[in-house]
């Protein structure tokens, strides 16, 4: 079972991150992966065999900004193939208006 963890909308990204990995730790979910932005090759091909994906929290307005990109909205691509794949997507606050 493999995990991603996007935190495009917030300056803390890395604590986020970390928490995260401790939070899927506990559930027996060892391969995670923080996808930055822009993603590397190793960072996509994580997201797209990604069983959940986590869209953290953050302002709306960096959160757009960076979806904006043509970068930003491969991403956003990913993780709705992903949902349609079957994989469990959880967004947090602001991160929602991703899915749509």
């Amino acid at each position: 079972v493999k995990a991603s963890y996007i935190g495009f909308g917030t300056d803390a990204a890395g604590e986020g991150y970390e928490l995260f990995k401790e939070a899927m730790a506990e559930i027996g979910i060892l391969l995670c992966r923080h996808i930055h932005h822009p993603p590397n090759r190793f960072e996509l091909a994580h997201l797209e065999q990604s069983d959940l994906v986590f869209l953290d929290r953050g302002d709306r307005k960096r959160l757009w900004e960076t979806l904006g990109t043509d970068i930003g909205s491969e991403v956003a691509e990913h993780v709705k193939w992903r949902y349609l794949q079957g994989a469990v997507v959880i967004a947090v606050g602001e991160s929602t208006t991703l899915l749509g």
